[in-house]
């Protein structure tokens, strides 16, 4: 083997081959390896440092996001969550809001009003509200069937109890739909906080 001096850098090259080494061409000086150790070094640091926010941003979310006191949850936007016989109440800034028949319509209904969505979180009330009013009427007329004596009181009582289930279907499909908007509301906000 044997260099040959070419302008400012160094070639390699083999006396049976005369052509030059493809590896040895690529590391052109040390200048190169220093750099690339430098850059690597970077990197790696860089990495290091986005793993330990990630870490951090979720220990905070975990942490901050749902907070459960004695009596209550708070959520973000000053909303509090709290159980009573009813339901759920919810409390903006310590006063009463509305109350709903679960924690999950209710959380959907804080993050809603949370996103300034105030027709959907409207809607999302007032189905709630029909949705346990309609549970209802259909206890109460499961009752009134049992306590049927003619035929013609049965199909009557048996027309309403149908038509109170496929409105109580539709609204559970309302709910949901709204719940789930709630859903990608929150994870939009989320979505540049953490990694």
């Amino acid at each position: 083997m044997y260099y040959t001096n070419q302008s400012t850098s160094k070639r390699l090259t083999t006396k049976n081959s005369g052509r030059g080494n493809s590896s040895a061409i690529s590391n052109l000086g040390m200048g190169n390896r220093n750099t690339d150790n430098r850059v690597i070094n970077l990197t790696s640091k860089i990495v290091d440092d986005l793993m330990k926010l990630r870490e951090h941003s979720r220990s905070f979310f975990d942490k901050n996001i749902f907070a459960k006191y004695e009596d209550y949850w708070a959520l973000p936007g000053n909303y509090q969550l709290q159980k009573t016989d009813m339901g759920i109440d919810v409390h903006k800034l310590g006063e009463y809001v509305a109350s709903f028949s679960s924690t999950r319509t209710a959380t959907a209904w804080c993050i809603l009003d949370l996103h300034n969505k105030k027709d959907q979180s409207r809607s999302l009330k007032y189905h709630d509200n029909k949705h346990s009013r309609l549970e209802t009427n259909i206890l109460v007329e499961k009752k009134r069937f049992q306590k049927c004596k003619t035929q013609e009181e049965r199909d009557i009582v048996d027309a309403r109890l149908s038509n109170d289930i496929q409105r109580l279907k539709l609204s559970k499909k309302q709910i949901d739909k709204l719940i789930s908007l709630a859903k990608y509301f929150q994870t939009q906000g989320f979505k540049h906080e953490a990694f």
